[in-house]
Protein backbone atom coordinates (compact mmCIF):
# COMPACT_ATOMS: atom_id res chain seq x y z
CA UNK A 1 0.00 0.00 0.00
CA UNK A 2 2.92 2.35 0.33
CA UNK A 3 2.55 3.45 -3.14
CA UNK A 4 -1.06 4.06 -2.57
CA UNK A 5 0.05 6.02 0.44
CA UNK A 6 2.20 8.47 -1.43
CA UNK A 7 -0.96 9.06 -3.69
CA UNK A 8 -2.78 10.14 -1.16
CA UNK A 9 0.15 12.48 0.36
CA UNK A 10 0.65 14.38 -3.20
CA UNK A 11 -2.83 14.92 -3.55
CA UNK A 12 -2.60 16.17 0.19
CA UNK A 13 0.81 18.24 -0.53
CA UNK A 14 -0.67 20.48 -3.68
CA UNK A 15 -3.79 21.11 -2.10
CA UNK A 16 -1.88 22.52 0.67
CA UNK A 17 0.46 24.30 -1.32
CA UNK A 18 -3.00 25.85 -3.36
CA UNK A 19 -3.95 26.76 0.81
CA UNK A 20 -0.58 28.33 1.32
CA UNK A 21 -0.74 31.01 -1.87
CA UNK A 22 -4.20 31.52 -0.35
CA UNK A 23 -3.03 32.70 2.74
CA UNK A 24 -0.55 34.80 1.12
CA UNK A 25 -2.94 35.97 -0.96
CA UNK A 26 -5.61 36.70 1.30
CA UNK A 27 -3.66 38.37 4.13
CA UNK A 28 -1.89 40.68 1.76
CA UNK A 29 -5.34 42.20 0.90
CA UNK A 30 -7.10 41.91 4.57
CA UNK A 31 -6.06 42.39 8.24
CA UNK A 32 -4.90 39.79 10.09
CA UNK A 33 -8.87 39.92 11.93
CA UNK A 34 -9.71 38.14 8.99
CA UNK A 35 -7.20 35.52 10.02
CA UNK A 36 -9.82 33.98 11.90
CA UNK A 37 -11.67 32.96 8.27
CA UNK A 38 -8.57 31.12 7.21
CA UNK A 39 -7.40 29.39 11.04
CA UNK A 40 -11.65 27.65 10.45
CA UNK A 41 -10.43 26.73 7.09
CA UNK A 42 -7.71 25.14 7.32
CA UNK A 43 -9.12 23.68 10.46
CA UNK A 44 -11.51 21.74 9.05
CA UNK A 45 -9.26 20.60 6.11
CA UNK A 46 -6.61 19.35 8.32
CA UNK A 47 -9.40 17.51 10.38
CA UNK A 48 -10.57 15.63 7.32
CA UNK A 49 -7.45 14.77 5.67
CA UNK A 50 -6.20 13.04 8.84
CA UNK A 51 -9.29 11.07 9.14
CA UNK A 52 -8.71 10.10 5.06
CA UNK A 53 -5.11 9.02 6.38
CA UNK A 54 -6.62 6.96 9.05
CA UNK A 55 -8.91 5.40 7.07
CA UNK A 56 -5.98 4.64 4.11
CA UNK A 57 -3.41 3.53 6.86
CA UNK A 58 -6.54 0.64 7.81
CA UNK A 59 -7.15 -0.75 4.79
CA UNK A 60 -6.67 -4.18 3.86
CA UNK A 61 -4.80 -4.64 1.17
CA UNK A 62 -6.62 -6.46 -1.99
CA UNK A 63 -5.42 -10.07 -3.32
CA UNK A 64 -4.28 -7.44 -7.13
CA UNK A 65 -3.79 -3.58 -6.21
CA UNK A 66 -3.32 -2.99 -10.06
CA UNK A 67 -5.09 -4.18 -13.29
CA UNK A 68 -5.01 -3.97 -17.33
CA UNK A 69 -7.96 -1.27 -16.19
CA UNK A 70 -5.39 0.86 -14.62
CA UNK A 71 -3.47 0.82 -17.52
CA UNK A 72 -6.18 1.94 -19.43
CA UNK A 73 -7.07 4.94 -17.14
CA UNK A 74 -3.89 6.04 -16.93
CA UNK A 75 -3.55 6.25 -21.01
CA UNK A 76 -7.67 7.95 -21.12
CA UNK A 77 -5.88 10.43 -18.85
CA UNK A 78 -3.38 11.29 -21.30
CA UNK A 79 -5.46 11.50 -24.11
CA UNK A 80 -8.19 13.37 -22.22
CA UNK A 81 -5.47 16.01 -21.88
CA UNK A 82 -4.20 15.77 -25.36
CA UNK A 83 -7.65 16.47 -27.20
CA UNK A 84 -9.09 19.58 -24.80
CA UNK A 85 -5.81 21.02 -25.61
CA UNK A 86 -6.30 20.33 -29.26
CA UNK A 87 -9.74 21.85 -28.97
CA UNK A 88 -8.21 24.70 -27.15
CA UNK A 89 -5.34 25.58 -28.59
CA UNK A 90 -6.34 24.53 -32.30
CA UNK A 91 -10.32 25.16 -32.87
CA UNK A 92 -10.03 28.14 -30.34
CA UNK A 93 -12.56 27.16 -28.12
CA UNK A 94 -12.38 28.34 -24.47
CA UNK A 95 -11.25 25.94 -22.27
CA UNK A 96 -13.88 25.82 -20.44
CA UNK A 97 -15.77 24.88 -23.20
CA UNK A 98 -12.99 22.85 -24.53
CA UNK A 99 -13.36 20.97 -21.10
CA UNK A 100 -16.88 20.73 -20.62
CA UNK A 101 -17.58 18.88 -24.28
CA UNK A 102 -14.74 16.78 -24.00
CA UNK A 103 -16.50 15.32 -20.37
CA UNK A 104 -19.84 15.66 -22.07
CA UNK A 105 -19.08 13.48 -24.81
CA UNK A 106 -17.00 10.62 -23.12
CA UNK A 107 -20.10 10.17 -20.91
CA UNK A 108 -21.70 9.70 -23.91
CA UNK A 109 -19.24 7.63 -26.00
CA UNK A 110 -17.14 6.52 -23.03
CA UNK A 111 -18.31 5.79 -20.29
CA UNK A 112 -16.80 2.86 -18.70
CA UNK A 113 -13.73 6.08 -19.03
CA UNK A 114 -15.39 8.95 -18.84
CA UNK A 115 -13.41 10.06 -15.41
CA UNK A 116 -10.60 9.51 -16.32
CA UNK A 117 -10.70 11.08 -19.76
CA UNK A 118 -12.43 14.35 -17.82
CA UNK A 119 -9.81 13.81 -15.42
CA UNK A 120 -7.32 14.69 -18.53
CA UNK A 121 -9.38 17.54 -19.61
CA UNK A 122 -8.15 19.28 -16.58
CA UNK A 123 -4.54 18.57 -17.39
CA UNK A 124 -5.68 20.59 -21.11
CA UNK A 125 -7.06 23.50 -20.14
CA UNK A 126 -3.28 24.82 -19.39
CA UNK A 127 -2.52 27.55 -20.33
CA UNK A 128 -0.42 27.60 -23.94
CA UNK A 129 2.30 30.03 -22.43
CA UNK A 130 2.35 27.32 -19.62
CA UNK A 131 3.27 24.28 -21.04
CA UNK A 132 3.66 25.51 -24.75
CA UNK A 133 3.73 22.46 -26.96
CA UNK A 134 1.89 19.18 -27.58
CA UNK A 135 5.18 17.33 -25.76
CA UNK A 136 4.69 19.38 -22.68
CA UNK A 137 1.26 18.90 -22.56
CA UNK A 138 1.37 14.80 -23.09
CA UNK A 139 4.19 14.73 -19.69
CA UNK A 140 1.80 17.03 -18.14
CA UNK A 141 -0.82 13.96 -18.73
CA UNK A 142 1.65 11.26 -17.72
CA UNK A 143 2.52 12.16 -14.46
CA UNK A 144 -1.53 12.92 -14.09
CA UNK A 145 -1.91 9.71 -15.21
CA UNK A 146 0.38 8.10 -12.59
CA UNK A 147 -0.77 10.15 -9.68
CA UNK A 148 -4.64 8.85 -11.29
CA UNK A 149 -3.87 5.57 -10.46
CA UNK A 150 -2.08 6.00 -7.57
CA UNK A 151 -4.51 8.11 -5.74
CA UNK A 152 -7.21 5.56 -6.85
CA UNK A 153 -7.74 4.47 -2.62
CA UNK A 154 -7.73 8.32 -1.59
CA UNK A 155 -10.50 10.95 -1.24
CA UNK A 156 -12.89 9.11 -2.72
CA UNK A 157 -16.53 10.71 -3.16
CA UNK A 158 -14.94 14.82 -2.94
CA UNK A 159 -14.86 16.67 -6.13
CA UNK A 160 -12.31 18.34 -7.13
CA UNK A 161 -9.82 15.64 -6.97
CA UNK A 162 -9.43 14.63 -10.63
CA UNK A 163 -8.78 18.55 -11.11
CA UNK A 164 -6.27 18.22 -8.35
CA UNK A 165 -4.70 15.36 -9.66
CA UNK A 166 -4.40 17.34 -13.55
CA UNK A 167 -2.84 20.22 -11.08
CA UNK A 168 0.01 17.70 -10.24
CA UNK A 169 0.71 17.03 -13.52
CA UNK A 170 0.43 20.62 -14.90
CA UNK A 171 2.83 21.80 -12.10
CA UNK A 172 5.33 19.37 -12.02
CA UNK A 173 5.76 19.41 -15.77
CA UNK A 174 6.19 23.30 -15.78
CA UNK A 175 8.75 23.12 -13.26
CA UNK A 176 10.71 20.53 -14.47
CA UNK A 177 10.51 22.06 -17.85
CA UNK A 178 11.79 25.58 -16.35
CA UNK A 179 8.06 27.47 -17.21
CA UNK A 180 7.50 30.08 -15.12
CA UNK A 181 3.76 30.86 -14.15
CA UNK A 182 1.37 33.00 -15.47
CA UNK A 183 0.66 36.04 -13.02
CA UNK A 184 -2.66 37.73 -12.76
CA UNK A 185 -4.10 40.40 -10.14
CA UNK A 186 -6.61 39.88 -7.53
CA UNK A 187 -10.14 40.34 -8.56
CA UNK A 188 -11.70 42.78 -6.06
CA UNK A 189 -14.83 45.51 -5.68
CA UNK A 190 -18.10 43.97 -7.74
CA UNK A 191 -16.22 41.51 -9.76
CA UNK A 192 -15.23 39.78 -6.40
CA UNK A 193 -18.95 39.67 -5.54
CA UNK A 194 -19.90 38.01 -8.93
CA UNK A 195 -17.23 35.75 -8.60
CA UNK A 196 -18.68 34.53 -5.10
CA UNK A 197 -22.39 34.43 -6.49
CA UNK A 198 -21.57 32.20 -9.13
CA UNK A 199 -19.37 30.41 -7.61
CA UNK A 200 -22.35 29.24 -4.89
CA UNK A 201 -24.53 28.81 -8.15
CA UNK A 202 -22.21 26.78 -10.02
CA UNK A 203 -21.63 24.43 -7.00
CA UNK A 204 -25.39 23.99 -6.01
CA UNK A 205 -26.22 23.62 -9.84
CA UNK A 206 -24.41 20.93 -10.52
CA UNK A 207 -25.07 18.88 -6.74
CA UNK A 208 -28.54 19.09 -7.56
CA UNK A 209 -27.67 17.69 -11.05
CA UNK A 210 -25.36 15.35 -9.76
CA UNK A 211 -27.24 14.01 -6.31
CA UNK A 212 -30.51 14.85 -5.88
CA UNK A 213 -31.54 14.34 -10.22
CA UNK A 214 -29.03 11.26 -10.27
CA UNK A 215 -26.83 12.25 -12.96
CA UNK A 216 -23.32 11.24 -13.66
CA UNK A 217 -20.88 13.66 -11.62
CA UNK A 218 -18.68 14.09 -14.88
CA UNK A 219 -21.90 14.75 -17.09
CA UNK A 220 -23.36 17.54 -14.22
CA UNK A 221 -20.46 19.23 -14.45
CA UNK A 222 -19.29 19.44 -17.94
CA UNK A 223 -22.92 20.06 -18.83
CA UNK A 224 -22.50 23.22 -16.04
CA UNK A 225 -19.07 24.38 -17.61
CA UNK A 226 -20.78 24.29 -21.54
CA UNK A 227 -23.68 26.53 -20.50
CA UNK A 228 -21.68 28.91 -18.30
CA UNK A 229 -18.79 29.35 -21.92
CA UNK A 230 -22.09 30.10 -23.90
CA UNK A 231 -24.24 32.07 -21.69
CA UNK A 232 -21.93 34.32 -19.22
CA UNK A 233 -20.10 35.94 -21.59
CA UNK A 234 -23.31 36.77 -23.42
CA UNK A 235 -24.64 38.44 -19.89
CA UNK A 236 -22.04 39.91 -18.64
CA UNK A 237 -19.88 40.84 -22.04
CA UNK A 238 -16.92 42.56 -19.86
CA UNK A 239 -16.49 39.97 -17.22
CA UNK A 240 -18.17 36.68 -18.31
CA UNK A 241 -15.23 34.50 -19.25
CA UNK A 242 -13.98 34.83 -15.60
CA UNK A 243 -17.43 34.13 -14.28
CA UNK A 244 -17.49 31.02 -16.63
CA UNK A 245 -13.72 29.82 -15.40
CA UNK A 246 -15.87 30.37 -11.93
CA UNK A 247 -18.82 28.30 -12.42
CA UNK A 248 -17.05 25.35 -13.90
CA UNK A 249 -14.68 25.95 -10.91
CA UNK A 250 -17.27 25.71 -8.17
CA UNK A 251 -19.10 22.66 -10.72
CA UNK A 252 -16.10 20.51 -9.65
CA UNK A 253 -17.25 20.79 -6.07
CA UNK A 254 -20.49 19.92 -6.99
CA UNK A 255 -19.35 16.17 -8.01
CA UNK A 256 -19.10 15.66 -4.45
CA UNK A 257 -20.84 12.10 -3.28
CA UNK A 258 -23.87 12.33 -0.87
CA UNK A 259 -22.09 10.99 1.67
CA UNK A 260 -19.22 13.59 1.36
CA UNK A 261 -21.25 16.57 1.10
CA UNK A 262 -24.77 15.61 2.12
CA UNK A 263 -27.06 18.86 1.35
CA UNK A 264 -27.66 22.10 -0.56
CA UNK A 265 -26.36 24.29 2.84
CA UNK A 266 -23.00 22.63 3.06
CA UNK A 267 -22.58 23.16 -0.25
CA UNK A 268 -23.40 26.58 -0.23
CA UNK A 269 -20.54 26.86 1.99
CA UNK A 270 -18.13 24.75 0.00
CA UNK A 271 -19.11 27.43 -3.41
CA UNK A 272 -18.07 30.11 -1.08
CA UNK A 273 -15.07 29.04 0.11
CA UNK A 274 -13.50 27.90 -3.67
CA UNK A 275 -14.77 31.44 -4.63
CA UNK A 276 -12.55 32.85 -1.50
CA UNK A 277 -9.66 30.78 -2.47
CA UNK A 278 -9.95 31.06 -6.63
CA UNK A 279 -9.79 35.08 -6.03
CA UNK A 280 -6.99 34.98 -3.45
CA UNK A 281 -4.71 32.48 -5.35
CA UNK A 282 -5.23 34.47 -8.47
CA UNK A 283 -1.49 35.41 -8.64
CA UNK A 284 -0.40 31.99 -7.98
CA UNK A 285 0.22 29.30 -9.74
CA UNK A 286 -1.57 30.27 -12.92
CA UNK A 287 -1.81 28.84 -15.98
CA UNK A 288 -1.62 25.21 -14.42
CA UNK A 289 -4.49 22.86 -15.66
CA UNK A 290 -6.41 21.54 -12.76
CA UNK A 291 -6.17 24.29 -10.61
CA UNK A 292 -9.80 25.24 -10.60
CA UNK A 293 -10.45 21.33 -9.64
CA UNK A 294 -7.50 21.81 -6.76
CA UNK A 295 -9.67 25.21 -5.62
CA UNK A 296 -13.09 22.97 -5.96
CA UNK A 297 -11.38 19.95 -3.59
CA UNK A 298 -9.67 22.07 -0.93
CA UNK A 299 -13.36 23.79 -0.06
CA UNK A 300 -15.29 20.04 0.03
CA UNK A 301 -12.78 18.84 2.19
CA UNK A 302 -13.23 21.58 4.46
CA UNK A 303 -16.49 21.69 4.14
CA UNK A 304 -17.14 17.92 5.26
CA UNK A 305 -13.91 18.36 8.05
CA UNK A 306 -15.90 20.94 9.44
CA UNK A 307 -19.75 19.31 9.04
CA UNK A 308 -17.97 16.39 11.16
CA UNK A 309 -16.12 18.44 13.76
CA UNK A 310 -19.89 20.19 14.44
CA UNK A 311 -21.41 17.15 14.33
CA UNK A 312 -19.34 15.05 17.26
CA UNK A 313 -19.30 18.47 19.04
CA UNK A 314 -22.88 18.86 19.23
CA UNK A 315 -23.40 14.90 20.17
CA UNK A 316 -20.97 15.43 23.04
CA UNK A 317 -22.52 18.38 24.20
CA UNK A 318 -26.05 16.79 23.95
CA UNK A 319 -24.74 13.58 26.00
CA UNK A 320 -23.37 15.85 28.59
CA UNK A 321 -26.34 17.30 29.04
CA UNK A 322 -28.66 14.43 29.41
CA UNK A 323 -26.10 13.02 31.96
CA UNK A 324 -26.27 16.08 34.20
CA UNK A 325 -30.11 16.40 33.72
CA UNK A 326 -31.14 14.40 36.36
CA UNK A 327 -28.46 16.34 39.34
CA UNK A 328 -30.54 19.14 37.93
CA UNK A 329 -33.70 18.13 38.70
CA UNK A 330 -32.59 16.68 42.03
CA UNK A 331 -31.01 19.83 42.94
CA UNK A 332 -34.54 21.63 41.90
CA UNK A 333 -36.36 19.31 44.05
CA UNK A 334 -34.45 19.72 47.14
CA UNK A 335 -34.17 23.67 46.81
Amino acid sequence: MILFKTGFLTLNLFTLILLASFFVGFTKIHPSFYGLILFIIYIGFLYKTKEDWNILNNKEPGEKLFDLKDLYNFFSVVVGGLVTFFLAQELGLTVVLASGLVGVISHLVLPKYEVPIFCGSFVGMASASLLPGYSYLAFAGIIAGIVYVLGKFSFNGFGGKLGTTAFIGCVLAAIFTGQEFVVSSIPQGSLAVQILIYSVIGAVLTFVLNVRLKNSAVISSGLVGVLAAIILPVIHPANGATLAVMVYCASFAGMSAKHRISNELQMIIAGIIAGLIFIYTSPYLGGAGGKLGTTAFASVITVNGLSIIFNRSTVKLRSRVLSRLPDMINLKESS
